[in-house]
C-alpha cells in the first residue's frame, strides 16, 4: 500500500486490545483533553490509523468502560466474541496523496 517510513502510521493488532479500545474512547469522547497523547489522534499528528473496525458491540463496550461500568479485563475478555474487519482511516492530505500516488503506480 503505502511505505510506512514517509507517513506517521498508528497500526494496530488485528484483534481488538485495551490500548485500541483506549485510542478508540479517545478519539471519541469530546471531554478528552489531552490531544497530544500517543492514544489520540484528535491533532492528526497519524496520517493513518489502521486496526479494527469499532463496530455497534465494540462501541458499547468502550462506552461502559468509560463510564466505569466494567474495567479493563473485563472489556479484554469481551472482545473475544468474533473476529473483526480491519480498516485504515486516512488522517492527512499527504496520506490521501501518497494512496492514491501508489494506487495509480500500481495499475
Amino acid at each position: 500500500m503505502v511505505d510506512q517510513e514517509e507517513l506517521q502510521c498508528r497500526v494496530f493488532p488485528d484483534e481488538p486490545a485495551v490500548e485500541w479500545a483506549v485510542f478508540i474512547r479517545n478519539n471519541r469522547d469530546r471531554e478528552f483533553k489531552d490531544i497530544t497523547s500517543r492514544e489520540c489522534d484528535l491533532d492528526c499528528k497519524y496520517d493513518v490509523v489502521a486496526g479494527p473496525v469499532a463496530n455497534d458491540a465494540v462501541g458499547l463496550l468502550i462506552r461502559q468502560f468509560s463510564r466505569g461500568t466494567i474495567n479493563a479485563e473485563y472489556m479484554k475478555q469481551e472482545f473475544s466474541f468474533g473476529r473483526l474487519t480491519n480498516q485504515y482511516t486516512f488522517h492527512t492530505v499527504k496520506a490521501m496523496e501518497r494512496f492514491f500516488l501508489s494506487e495509480r503506480l500500481a495499475s
